[in-house]
């Protein structure tokens, strides 16, 4: 009878380090969600906790992290690839202040620019 130690082994390592992937940015997404909600933000509209700054690079770097992995582990893990880096993507994204004030901007909770 094969045991979960078997059945792991089996598993092709890039869909385990995707699955891995996928899991860690789903409580990171989780536990930011929860945080948006607390501050009483609309963690589900770009100018909430969210920012522009942050979608747009979080866009970016997991499309071009996306296309590497297509090609890397075949076309047949493309949805894996796309829901693990868009899981991950929205726990960058909620990082709005740290990639605001790489790029010089300063938003309020609400995409208010308060540094004018």
């Amino acid at each position: 009878m094969p045991t979960f130690t078997h059945y792991v082994l089996s598993v092709p390592v890039e869909m385990l380090a995707v699955a891995v992937l996928a899991l860690i940015g789903g409580v990171y997404a989780i536990r930011s969600v929860v945080h948006a909600a607390r501050m009483r933000s609309d963690a589900f509209e770009l100018t909430g906790r969210v920012s522009k700054t942050g979608w747009v690079a979080m866009l970016v770097v997991s499309a071009m992290v996306m296309f590497w992995n297509v090609f890397s582990l075949g076309y047949s893990m493309v949805t894996l690839v796309i829901i693990g880096w868009v899981i991950v993507g929205v726990y960058w994204g909620s990082k709005r202040t740290e990639m605001d004030d790489l790029l010089g901007f300063s938003q309020d909770g609400y995409g208010e620019n308060w540094a004018r």
